[in-house]
């Protein structure tokens, strides 16, 4: 549980969490916590998450985190995952900023603009969002 809000971006303790978002915390704690140590269970973990709960803001945004840490042959589907957290949740301000920072990795600049300036819009005073912004005017 505690892995479960802490994934899931919620200011409450396990145990204040409301009966209606339990199976929700459980799902998104599981799956964060086989993503500390468990990897083969992890994307099963996130998969079987999402399936219950493909609305639930931050869960598509935690798996796209863990699938970047998997390496190259997972960025693809890391960012589709990052791309439905921002349908799912359009103030995320992260979800944006990763999917700048990745295509600025691959020297995608022109593409990570757009995602770029919606992170400065959404979080202003984020240092990052504004490192990705100048970066992505630089070197497009």
């Amino acid at each position: 549980a505690a892995c479960g809000v802490f994934l899931l971006r919620m200011p409450l303790l396990p145990g204040d969490v409301p009966v209606d978002r339990r199976e929700l915390v459980q799902a998104a704690g599981r799956a964060a916590f086989a993503a500390l140590g468990l990897k083969a269970e992890a994307s099963k973990r996130f998969e079987e998450a999402l399936a219950r709960h493909p609305d639930a803001p931050h869960l598509h945004y935690g798996y796209g985190g863990y699938l970047l840490q998997q390496g190259e042959d997972h960025a693809v589907a890391a960012l589709d995952q990052f791309r439905k957290e921002i349908e799912v949740n359009p103030s995320s301000v992260y979800a944006p900023l990763e999917i700048a920072f990745e295509l600025l990795k691959r020297g995608e600049h022109a593409e990570a603009l757009p995602y770029a300036e919606s992170a400065v819009r959404i979080a202003p005073g984020l240092f990052a969002g504004h490192h990705a912004l100048g970066r992505a005017l630089v070197d497009r």
